[in-house]
């Protein structure tokens, strides 16, 4: 039968109010918007969030908050997860299986067009990784010195094993390549390793093709793919895993270790760990092995890490190329940076992911780190360096011989505490024959040379312009702009920094020739700064005169209204004091203590002050420990809180309890 349908354009429901917006279909600008946030690496709760703060700046919109019910404008929570999920299918493909390996295979071209070099193997499953940032990393003279190698796991849905490869440089550790693999067994780090080499050129780690030392824990695995791989390099310990592996130990149950003895057992067995020489290595392990006879369990145990010796004790570790490294918190703090600050604590969501994450935040994190120091905003350096010439002023010139050779200068230094001992200096090398300096650490008598010859030493501080440019260098390759630019604003400034840490690998060697004769024409400054530092201590010294002039003014003054055997008890107590000043420091600080009970101001509101003893004793939460009046009253209750156990093995070691274990569960 015929029928009329009369349509009738009118909504039988509302249209302006906020459950009606909250309906409406999503604009394609607005999806656009949020596809750029997932480029950016916002997860769809972050996107959502800065997309509402968005819309608060833009000034277009006629009202915030019905711009902020439309859903056209301002999706749901759900819709945006929907186009999250549409958005990770399109870029990082498959969650795992052949889906997520061809989608990787097709991002290769991109990677390499950004400058990174990756090889990709399906089986075994390994990617390695080597971003700009890390191929110039092998261009440093200090790449072939030391390497630290760690590995950690949990960071994407597939629970992949990440190992860094480190190495050192003047402004810290540097990455020179990431591995991804399956796992964490021999057979896996041996692939990851050869991949890693194959995609390295011949004239890597600044043309040696490997490292002097490889420093890494005690993983088995992990050490024989090294040796597999780079067979030349040398393998040693960390001491912090030593130390925190021998801790366990003792603390198992099994092992039958009573709570008192562990703490002098693992204090002897670190006298071993820190001996200096071969001899004195075994006077501590023979009064260790007296010290545990109770426990033959224990003494067998020491005796097999004994065998191993070369790996792990400081009297076979006197290497110049370690540079006073013998740790592995380079590779730890790495990975702690890499979880908190590349994945923000979340877990990648695919293999894809965690390359993309690689390749683009990582290389950002640390080209803005290198900047940073490249800039001039890190002054870590140069109060390092003044501390290292504080120090160096207990050795003077004249307890320093100079020996010539035809391969250059060497030095002689008398120690400062023993006439009767003299230590060598290589200034070439870097190294002092000193406990101190012997494994290529900076120490006082090659800071004295640094500082009275001009030597040119490669581990001194770097605090020179030279030194800016080169991690200017390392940071931006190509994009890095004239060494103009990353000079002092004061000229003076490097007149302490003469002597560059190395010359330029990143400039020619006519160059830094020229850098360093320019650096030789400031000695005049060093000399018109001695003349500096005479008149000011002329001016010192007449101001002194007038400070004794008031002092003998106020003794006429106050001399019959005060106790004169008090006076003199205090007069001689400042001049005790006055005896014991050695140091220039001591001088600052006898000036600011003297007279510090005496009132400085006179208005009604002037503090009482209180005995350091009683304010020691404030140790209450809430009470302050200063000089301020305390509250009256019963204190309120608070709810108890558990103190966490710190992280800190040495702490844990005097504490007597176990240490706790950092990265989480997956490291």
């Amino acid at each position: 039968m015929p029928t009329t349908v009369v349509i009738n354009n009118i909504h039988n429901h509302a249209t302006l109010n906020a459950e009606a917006l909250s309906f409406r279909k999503i604009d394609p600008i607005t999806r656009s918007v949020f596809n750029s946030y997932f480029d950016q690496g916002m997860s769809p709760a972050a996107a959502s969030d800065f997309h509402i703060h968005q819309l608060d700046l833009n000034p277009e919109l006629e009202n915030d908050a019905v711009s902020r019910a439309d859903a056209a404008l301002n999706p749901t929570r759900s819709t945006v997860a929907y186009l999250y999920t549409i958005w990770r299918q399109t870029n990082l493909g498959d969650r795992q299986g052949d889906g997520m390996w061809d989608f990787l295979e097709s991002k290769l071209a991109s990677y390499t067009e950004a400058g990174s070099r990756i090889s990709v193997t399906r089986e075994p499953p390994t990617v390695a990784i080597l971003t700009p940032i890390m191929q110039r990393a092998h261009q440093l003279k200090t790449s072939s010195e030391v390497a630290f190698v760690d590995s950690t796991a949990a960071c994407d849905s597939n629970s992949h094993s990440i190992t860094f490869i480190l190495v050192t440089s003047p402004y810290g550790a540097v990455p020179a390549g990431v591995l991804i693999s399956a796992g964490q067994s021999l057979s896996d780090y041996t692939a990851a390793f050869s991949a890693l080499k194959q995609l390295l050129p011949d004239n890597c780690f600044n043309g040696q093709g490997h490292p002097e030392v490889f420093i890494t824990d005690d993983s088995l695995a992990e050490k024989g793919a090294l040796h597999t791989v780079w067979p030349l390099a040398l393998q040693k310990l960390c001491h912090f895993h030593v130390m925190q592996a021998m801790w366990r130990w003792l603390w198992e149950a099994k092992h039958g270790i009573s709570k008192n003895d562990r703490k002098p057992l693992i204090q002897g067995f670190r006298r071993v760990l820190y001996s200096v020489n071969e001899d004195i290595a075994e006077e501590a392990l023979t009064d260790l092995q007296i010290l545990g006879k109770e426990y033959p369990n224990f003494v067998q145990h020491v005796m097999t890490l004994w065998e191993r010796r070369e790996l792990w004790c400081m009297a076979w570790r006197n290497i110049p190329a370690l540079r006073g490294h013998h740790t592995n918190n380079y590779a730890e703090v790495t990975v702690r940076l890499f979880k908190d600050h590349i994945l923000n604590r979340c877990k990648a969501y695919n293999l894809v992911a965690l390359v993309d994450f690689v390749v683009s935040v990582m290389e950002r994190f640390y080209r803005n780190r290198l900047e940073r120091y490249a800039n001039g905003r890190i002054t870590m350096h140069h109060l390092l360096l003044e501390k290292l010439l504080e120090r160096s002023k207990e050795v003077p010139p004249h307890s320093i011989q100079v020996v010539e050779s035809p391969t250059g200068s060497t030095y002689i230094v008398q120690s400062a505490s023993d006439a009767s001992v003299a230590y060598d200096v290589d200034p070439a090398v870097g190294v002092c024959s000193c406990p101190h300096g012997m494994d290529g650490r900076c120490c006082k008598h090659q800071v004295a040379i640094y500082k009275y010859f001009k030597e040119a030493m490669p581990n001194i501080p770097p605090v020179t312009a030279t030194s800016r440019y080169e991690a200017a260098c390392l940071a931006l390759g190509d994009k890095v702009l004239s060494p103009q630019f990353y000079e002092s604003a004061v000229i003076q400034s490097d007149s302490l920094g003469t002597c560059t840490p190395y010359a330029s690998q990143f400039t020619s060697s006519e160059q830094f020739s020229l850098i360093a004769t320019e650096a030789v024409d400031l000695l005049p400054l060093i000399n018109s700064s001695e003349q500096n530092r005479e008149k000011s201590a002329q001016e010192f010294i007449s101001m002194w005169k007038d400070l004794s002039t008031q002092m003998e003014s106020a003794l006429h003054k106050h001399i019959n209204n005060c106790d004169e055997e008090n006076l003199l008890s205090g007069m001689k107590k400042f001049e005790q004091k006055l005896s014991n000043v050695h140091t220039g420091s001591q001088l600052c600080t006898l000036f600011h203590s003297f007279g510090q009970m005496v009132p400085r101001r006179y208005h009604a509101g002037s503090m009482i002050p209180t005995q350091p003893t009683a304010a020691a004793r404030r140790k209450r939460p809430g009470i302050t420990r200063g000089a301020k009046r305390q509250l009256v009253g019963r204190p309120a209750l608070k709810e108890r809180v558990s103190a966490k156990r710190p992280r800190n093995l040495a702490h844990n070691i005097e504490a007597g309890v176990p240490n706790a274990k950092s990265h989480g569960q997956g490291h």
